[in-house]
């Protein structure tokens, strides 16, 4: 994990609006509901949204943050959201590229499982983590 995808995943999980490097900033969008909405920011484009509940943010329950590659299927972004997954404890989920489409990837053992993403839909971590477990199942109860 490179520094500043790590520094950039603290600082959006701390709700610090600052620029983390040369192209990462986090940003607050005014009170919405009385409650701020923080997005990370890859080259101006948001790519990930930390949303509040009535009872205030807490990152433990993964509904709150939602991910996205805002169109831009790249090595930078996925390691961003990448970097952001780890620091969540989600080790077993991966954005990567298969065969030139964006995909989430799981593991099942030694053996990688795949399914296609689209670059342009928000996902909530939860949504992933069942897209996750439904490879596992499909992957074990195959054969």
């Amino acid at each position: 994990m490179r520094n500043i995808s790590k520094t950039a995943s603290f600082l959006f999980l701390d709700r610090i609006a600052k620029k983390a490097g040369n192209n990462t900033a986090i940003t607050k969008q005014a009170e919405i509901d009385k409650a701020d909405t923080y997005f990370m920011e890859l080259h101006g484009n948001k790519i990930a949204c930390l949303q509040a509940f009535e009872d205030g943010y807490n990152v433990k329950r993964n509904r709150a943050i939602h991910i996205t590659l805002a169109g831009w299927n790249t090595v930078t972004t996925r390691e961003r959201l990448n970097a952001l997954l780890r620091i969540l404890g989600k080790t077993n989920l991966h954005i990567v590229q298969h065969k030139g489409k964006a995909c989430l990837a799981t593991f099942s053992g030694n053996k990688r499982l795949t399914t296609e993403i689209s670059p342009n839909e928000w996902y909530d971590i939860t949504q992933l983590e069942h897209m996750a477990n439904y490879l596992i199942h499909k992957h074990t109860n195959a054969a």
